[in-house]
């Protein structure tokens, strides 16, 4: 019971060499003060209920030296008298003793209701010191039982019984497995523990349980008790080791810091004696120094525990007074220690954690929590303990009482650590917010921390579709690059997934617009994009996106592909056949060159759309008109175009002009095309002359050949035309050089080149 917390440290701060020549014996200074239940009293009648009042077992109490005993209830007592009465027996001297049941297990039972039981409140004048030094009683386990005024016969008695005694509510001492005897034997028992020593006001409580019946054939169980006594002993009176007042001391110990007690912390009144030292000792007495004040202490390399500092005084010579003798029983001489000052050395030790690192997958609703036993903690020491969960930079995230009563589901992604606080009482800091390796202060450790990463993905939202293919007749059918758009997705890992619409995995693309669904055959499927953390599993061909995978992902939303038959969406195309024209038109004179509504006609033709194409020879796309008829040719300049009829079903791409119709795709055919010729003749610019004859003499007037020059003419035909100055033809002359003027008379004539086209009329002399 007497367990010291130290052992017989190296403790070389606390060793002084203290030496002592011969030593007088210790005076006595007074007479103890004593309690004392005689039983004498005993009165126990089932009829009257005496046998469950134990109120006649009062004490005689002497109290002497400044030592004043108070017995609580004012007598002994058995818990639940109603079940645990007591019976009277003959006594030592001729006088009564009291008799009591004792418990049937061979195991000493701590606060038995069938133990027997008495209280004291021992208070002490101030600057004394007395020990509670012995108990006193007899006992008797007789093999036959007598009860006065009652029953005897054969007594299945106990074999053995323990005591125990508690101060202030702390077990101080407990003796069990002793004998009893079967005649009445005096059972003395000295205490010379320090937790005996009272200095003030002490509560003890003491028990006394017999136990362990010999077996024999009877039901009662009888043990007899007789004279219980309790002694006080006083301190000796002609000195006093003085009060202490100061402290209790707390330091955090063991880091290398100085840890002395302040000069004049400790104040100390009251003491006499012609001799004086102060002694360091651990809990239970034993010294571990002796230093000439206890301020010249340094505590740092002590260790963690508890040591109390005293004051001696004495008179002449001691003996005991050494490091590791124990300075409540091993001290001789005429001495007082004064009452003790307690210093708590406290070394924490977060302690090592064990188990993790841990990942979740946050910020799904799901509960995310550490199961308990996953992490292990050993090796911890402190009188206070907390978990921690920090940021990565040390910033207190929470202060949970265990770690699996954290949900990490709510925390958002990132990382967190996860420490265990030791520390004493004192510590500031500890508060969220704050930093944990920066803001604490006091006297504490933190243990290694173990990481929780939380990781959280999200599928991201697609943008685009839905889109309809016609499959099945030979043509890729891609989505355009780009055509989807993925927003808001977070995750370490991407993939694209293709599925049916009931979440069959059909393909694992690197992006849409790589899958061709012209092989697939009609229905729906649906485009999604996940994203995930490492560790995914069942994401396979074959198995289900909605129910296979297992691990950190999160899907998008989908967008689906229809997929039609070509034999539904696009029937066979047929081009058709055109009939009209060809047609000549002579533009450029502002007219408008228009084919006559109605004179082309289409027939033969199949498909869901047509349109109306002109080109050039070389199918390049120069219109697409409603119907023929709207175009105006005239302002497209010389040249050659082709009308077409184009039938197609849906899907065409290309038809745009500018493009060639060899760029069309879809489910389309072209009929056959009527030409359209764009004449645009240019009479040209004569050059020469102006030229004058003298006609009427019989002289031929011919211009010189050549004398005219004719440029930039075009026409499939070309005239030489003379009018007068009024646009009268007078002659069409094959080129200007064959006219003769001198036979024309006096006037001016015009000359003219005239380029045409096939179909001219009204080129004749005497026409305007």
């Amino acid at each position: 019971m007497f367990k010291s917390t130290f052992g017989n440290k190296n403790l070389a701060w606390l060793v002084f060499l203290f030496s002592f020549l011969s030593l007088n014996n210790i005076q006595a200074s007074g007479e103890p003060a004593t309690v004392s239940f005689s039983l004498d009293e005993c009165t126990s009648y089932y009829t009257d209920g005496t046998n469950r009042d134990f109120s006649e077992f009062t004490p005689e109490i002497t109290n002497n030296n400044g030592i004043t005993i108070t017995v609580l209830r004012d007598h002994l007592y058995r818990n639940n008298p109603d079940m645990n009465g007591h019976s009277c027996t003959p006594g030592i001297n001729g006088t009564e003793a009291m008799c009591v049941s004792s418990n049937s297990s061979c195991d000493f039972e701590p606060n038995a209701e069938r133990a027997v039981r008495f209280d004291l409140m021992v208070d002490v004048d101030a600057g004394l010191t007395a020990t509670l030094n012995s108990l006193k009683f007899h006992e008797m386990a007789p093999e036959m039982f007598q009860w006065i005024d009652g029953a005897d016969g054969v007594n299945n008695y106990p074999t053995l019984y323990g005591i125990r005694v508690l101060k202030d509510n702390n077990v101080i001492y407990e003796s069990t497995d002793i004998p009893t005897t079967q005649d009445w034997t005096e059972e003395i028992f000295n205490f010379d523990s320090f937790d005996f020593l009272v200095s003030g006001i002490s509560i003890f409580n003491f028990e006394l349980l017999a136990y362990c019946p010999v077996g024999a054939a009877s039901l009662q169980q009888v043990w007899d008790l007789d004279q219980i006594e309790v002694e006080v002993t006083p301190s000796p009176s002609n000195i006093k080791g003085g009060t202490l007042t100061g402290g209790p001391f707390n330091f955090c110990v063991g880091d290398g810091v100085a840890d002395n007690i302040a000069p004049g912390s400790i104040t100390l009144d009251g003491a006499t004696g012609s001799s004086s030292q102060w002694v360091v000792t651990d809990d239970q007495g034993i010294i571990l120094g002796l230093p000439p004040m206890p301020s010249v202490v340094d505590f740092d390399g002590a260790g963690t525990g508890t040591c109390l500092i005293w004051h001696l005084s004495f008179e002449g010579d001691l003996t005991g007074v050494a490091v590791g003798n124990n300075a409540l029983s091993d001290i001789q001489g005429c001495y007082a220690l004064s009452n003790a000052v307690t210093v708590n050395r406290n070394t924490p030790v977060g302690g090592t954690l064990a188990g993790g690192t841990f990942e979740f997958c946050v910020g799904d609703g799901q509960p995310d929590n550490i199961a308990p036993g996953s992490i292990t903690l050993t090796g911890n020491v402190g009188g206070n303990s907390q978990w921690v969960v920090t940021d990565l930079d040390g910033n207190i995230l929470g202060l949970p009482p265990m770690p699996s009563a954290v949900n990490f589901d709510g925390a958002g992604p990132g990382t967190c650590l996860i420490w265990h606080l030791s520390f004493e009482d004192g510590l500031t800091g500890a508060a969220v917010g704050n930093n944990a390796l920066s803001d604490l202060d006091g006297c504490y450790s933190l243990s290694n921390s173990i990481a929780v990463v939380r990781n959280e993905v999200n599928g991201g939202a697609l943008l685009g579709g839905p889109f309809e293919f016609c499959v099945g007749d030979g043509q890729a059918d891609n989505l355009a690059p780009g055509s989807i758009e993925l927003v808001g997705n977070t995750g370490a890992n991407s993939q694209w997934v293709v599925t049916d619409e009931q979440g069959m995995i059909l393909g694992l693309p690197p992006m849409p617009s790589v899958v061709d669904f012209d092989g697939a055959g009609p229905g729906t499927c649906l485009i999604w994009h996940l994203s995930f953390e490492t560790g995914l599993t069942g994401a396979v061909i074959g198995n289900n996106a909605l129910t296979d995978l297992v691990g950190c992902y999160d899907l998008s939303n989908s967008v689906s592909v229809v997929r039609t038959d070509a034999s539904i969406c696009n029937p066979p195309v047929v081009g058709g056949t055109i009939t009209g024209g060809p047609f000549e038109f002579c533009v450029g004179d502002g007219v408008a060159d228009n084919i006559p509504a109605g004179s082309i006609s289409v027939s033969g033709n199949t498909g869901t759309s047509n349109q109306w194409v002109v080109t050039d020879p070389q199918g390049n796309i120069l219109g697409l008109p409603p119907m023929p008829s709207a175009v105006d040719f005239d302002g497209a300049g010389p040249g050659v175009c082709l009308v077409w009829n184009l039938t197609y079903n849906a899907g065409l791409t290309g038809l745009v002009p500018g493009n060639n119709v060899s760029a069309l795709m879809g489910n389309f055919a072209l009929s056959n095309s009527i030409s359209v010729t764009r004449n645009q003749p240019a009479g040209g610019t004569l050059a020469g002359g102006p030229f004058e004859f003298c006609v009427g003499d019989g002289v031929a007037d011919n211009l010189a050949a050549g004398s005219i020059v004719l440029s930039g003419n075009s026409g499939t035909n070309s005239q030489w035309v003379v009018t007068d100055d009024q646009g009268n033809i007078l002659g069409l002359p094959p080129m200007p050089s064959a006219v003769d003027f001198d036979g024309a008379g006096l006037g001016t004539c015009l000359i003219w080149h005239l380029s045409f086209e096939d179909g001219l009329t009204g080129a004749a002399v005497g026409n305007n």
